[in-house]
């Protein structure tokens, strides 16, 4: 059995669609951040990792903004517990004076959900960071649900879910003869 982890993004107040995620997937939680208005990327990695390290079973990760970050700088040791992931309008690492360079992915199936007039990454640079990171970029019909004052996303729902149907019986790692 799997379980899913919400990782917040910078401020969060709790009250949109991560919450109404949570409540609506079997076994998922949500990363509390002790400062969430704090861009301090080595903070973020490491709360996330020993939220990982804590889990009782393999991991699926739905990561916001610069929740998104932290997923991308993981260790090798905490990354091994994911399954896969879904980097929703991830931020921009120069933004907060990261080197693109920084943010890699060690081999998780995922992708990133980025819209054409995201304020946190244009989608120019959406692509590019999913095709450095090996992940699939998808632009949503519709705008997060913060945007329109709402708090249910199924279009986010219906991906994590046809994510998991992909890549539950994959192996990870590369093939051996």
């Amino acid at each position: 059995m799997s379980t899913t982890l919400i990782v917040p993004g910078l401020n969060d107040r709790g009250r949109n669609w991560q919450g109404w995620l949570c409540a609506t997937l079997d076994k998922a939680s949500r990363l509390v951040m002790s400062q969430p208005g704090q861009p301090d990327l080595t903070i973020w990695t490491q709360a996330l990792s020993h939220a990982l390290d804590h889990l009782d079973a393999p991991c699926w990760l739905i990561a916001r903004d610069f929740g998104a970050l932290a997923a991308l700088n993981l260790p090798a040791p905490a990354s091994s517990r994911l399954l896969g992931m879904l980097l929703v309008a991830p931020a921009a690492p120069e933004h907060f004076g990261y080197p693109p360079d920084r943010v890699r992915n060690p081999g998780i199936p995922g992708a990133v959900i980025a819209r054409p007039h995201d304020s946190a990454l244009r989608l120019t640079s959406a692509a590019y960071l999913a095709e450095r990171c090996g992940l699939r970029l998808y632009r949503p019909d519709h705008a997060e649900p913060e945007a329109q004052g709402a708090g249910e996303w199924p279009e986010l729902l219906t991906l994590f879910l046809a994510l998991q149907h992909t890549h539950q019986a994959m192996p990870r790692g590369g093939f051996t003869e």
